[in-house]
């Protein structure tokens, strides 16, 4: 963590972490790191290949390859959660009894802890606590004599890392055991109406005890308990909609104190994706984790992008060209958005990716044409991933030659 916040130039850190007493000046700090974040992850998908096809009705529709933040990664990653909540469904153990009583073989817990919003090292270390203890967590459970004969059953479990409005990092787990444990109904409000599903005392306050924060553990009535992560990391999950917003403000001169009340709601939730993927992806964790047993079945790359492209199979056009913009091109032209879906006549790019597929595509961009174009990426695509291979293992070849060059003047010392 130290060699991030040293080396990375996104991060605004090092001389006024804390020494900033004013308030002024720590809204003033929210801000720049807000648009740091909004500017990281333009550059992070922009940074990526694009497929763009053109179909026989004349439409054109851009789309990224799969990439952390983008809709088409999102897309692949709500595939992989709709396996995993059916698989959810068929081992959830759930039966009530009388009005107040719950045997279930699910938990729902949600690990939080403290930070300081304006100290970035405060705000990486509520992440990194997760992805380095969380693991330790679970262990010590076993370890623990007390609850040693429930955590033995654990089974599956399903780990979901969420970011607050304010950068912060917190997790939900879902853990599943072979053998059901009694809850019991305890009600949140006075009119009786909200209500959780409590576990044993000492259940609870030995979890709690093994984090260092705050836990919240309940049973859960249902297996649609996976479905709050399932909606949380899902299809609506990207950074692409969140992202094109906020430029979309830059143009028109709002800052975030302009916002009206009809748009925060939707701003709070594009800041929490803002946040979560950009410490996912410069801290090295996974939002998603779930165990072996609960894994998906693997997708062609040429049937999710074809069926990407537009969700309804009997209506859908007829694509009749693609072209594969690498990141390199993507990178070099100005203007070229990364965002997927339908180009528009007033789209910035609208013109520049209209000549690509009237006269000739600048360099590198590689066009498929015929019949089964989608076939023809993919098998282009597989031998892309094989002379990246080949080239990976011939650097560091490369690299462990120099090293042992390196290191023959000082054996003739010896």
């Amino acid at each position: 963590m130290k060699l991030f916040l040293k080396e990375s130039k996104n991060l605004y850190v090092k001389k006024l972490d804390n020494n900033l007493t004013n308030y002024a000046e720590k809204v003033e700090r929210l801000d720049k790191w807000r648009d740091m974040a909004f500017d990281f992850h333009y550059d992070h998908l922009k940074g990526n290949s694009f497929i763009i096809a053109k179909y026989a009705n004349g439409d054109i529709k851009r789309i990224p390859l799969s990439k952390r933040g983008s809709k088409f990664y999102a897309w692949k990653q709500n595939n992989r959660l709709l396996q995993i909540q059916q698989d959810l469904d068929k081992i959830a153990k759930t039966e009530t009894v009388g009005d107040n009583y719950l045997f279930t073989n699910m938990l729902f817990l949600t690990l939080t802890g403290k930070y300081d919003k304006y100290n970035m090292e405060s705000l990486c270390k509520s992440y990194l606590k997760i992805k380095k203890e969380l693991p330790k967590f679970i262990r010590q459970q076993r370890e623990n004599k007390k609850v040693i004969k429930l955590f033995k059953n654990l089974t599956d479990y399903i780990i979901g890392i969420e970011s607050f409005f304010d950068g912060g990092g917190h997790c939900h787990l879902v853990l599943v055991f072979d053998k059901p444990i009694l809850c019991e109904r305890k009600y949140t409000d006075k009119e009786k109406k909200k209500y959780v599903w409590r576990v044993p005392d000492e259940l609870r306050d030995n979890l709690r005890s093994r984090w260092d924060g705050n836990i919240d553990v309940r049973g859960a009535d249902t297996a649609a308990v996976g479905s709050y992560l399932m909606k949380e990391i899902g299809k609506a999950n990207h950074v692409e909609a969140a992202v094109k917003r906020e430029m979309e403000r830059r143009e028109q001169g709002i800052t975030p104190d302009m916002i009206t009340k009809k748009e925060k709601a939707q701003y709070i939730r594009d800041m929490k994706k803002i946040w979560l993927y950009y410490f996912a992806i410069n801290l090295n964790f996974r939002v998603l984790q779930v165990s072996q047993s609960l894994s998906s079945s693997k997708h062609r790359l040429d049937y999710s992008l074809n069926n990407s492209t537009n969700s309804n199979v009997e209506t859908k056009p007829e694509v009749i060209k693609l072209l594969y913009v690498p990141a390199s091109v993507a990178v070099r032209f100005k203007f070229f958005q990364p965002y997927s879906g339908l180009l528009k006549p007033d789209n910035v790019d609208y013109s520049l990716i209209s000549d690509w597929f009237d006269s000739s595509p600048p360099k590198d961009v590689v066009e498929f044409c015929g019949r089964d174009v989608f076939g023809q990426l993919a098998g282009y695509l597989a031998e892309l991933a094989v002379k990246r291979k080949k080239r990976k293992e011939r650097n560091s070849q490369d690299s462990s030659v120099s090293k042992g060059r390196a290191k023959k003047p000082h054996m003739r010392f010896k």
